[in-house]
């Protein structure tokens, strides 16, 4: 079993497909931008994620947007501590862009 499979089993409700996602990607340069944060789940929207970047992260429930800030809800939380625990394969895909 590799180390994908095992974060698959911790986290039920990712599929592998959802780390490499534009969505995935988006939320985790919003998290790791701290010149955004507010606060642990809440920033601000910066001016390298577009509005339709938002959009998709709200529709996947990643985020909720009030139109001024970012709220990370609890599947974003758990896809971001998904993508730091597996940074290998994420990290591959997010250079490659």
């Amino acid at each position: 079993m590799g180390t994908l499979d095992i974060l698959l089993n911790l986290f039920p409700n990712m599929k592998k497909n959802d780390l490499l996602s534009k969505e995935a990607q988006a939320l985790y340069k919003l998290w790791s931008d701290y010149s955004c944060k507010v606060s642990d789940t809440t920033f601000t929207r910066p001016l390298n994620i577009s509005i339709d970047n938002v959009v998709g992260m709200q529709k996947k429930g990643l985020v909720e947007y009030d139109g001024s800030k970012i709220e990370i809800t609890a599947n974003g939380i758990d896809l971001i501590k998904k993508i730091i625990l597996d940074e290998d394969d994420f990290s591959i895909s997010y250079h490659k862009k």
